[in-house]
């Protein structure tokens, strides 16, 4: 696992690298939260997510809570194919974990599928 944070002028970008998962989950946790305390925008990049399952959706989902009720603005600008399997296989749109672009056909992710 792996977390790489770049601070831009409209907010944070947050980089996940590896297993999503509930071993990681502890970290992932960390990183969301020092991203949300800064009180910035934050964009989640999943592209180089390897595996996640159902702690990491977990997560994914409070993420897009947390950010709801502090009024932050929270975009997935991209994810794995292992994001949207778990995704899929939890029975959950991914417009309601990942957000309103990945609705329908998912137009609107800037990048899919793992490097």
């Amino acid at each position: 696992m792996r977390f790489e944070t770049t601070d831009r002028e409209d907010g944070v970008l947050l980089r996940i690298e590896g297993e999503l998962n509930i071993y990681e989950a502890g970290a992932v946790r960390d990183a969301l939260i020092e991203a949300f305390d800064r009180g910035v925008s934050m964009d989640l990049e999943l592209n180089s997510v390897s595996s996640c399952d159902a702690a990491g959706l977990q997560l994914l989902c409070a993420a897009r809570k947390t950010a709801f009720e502090e009024n932050l603005a929270f975009r997935v600008t991209g994810a794995s194919d292992a994001v949207l399997e778990v995704t899929r296989q939890a029975g959950m749109a991914a417009e309601v974990v990942l957000g309103p672009e990945w609705g329908g056909t998912g137009e609107g992710r800037t990048d899919t599928g793992s490097r």
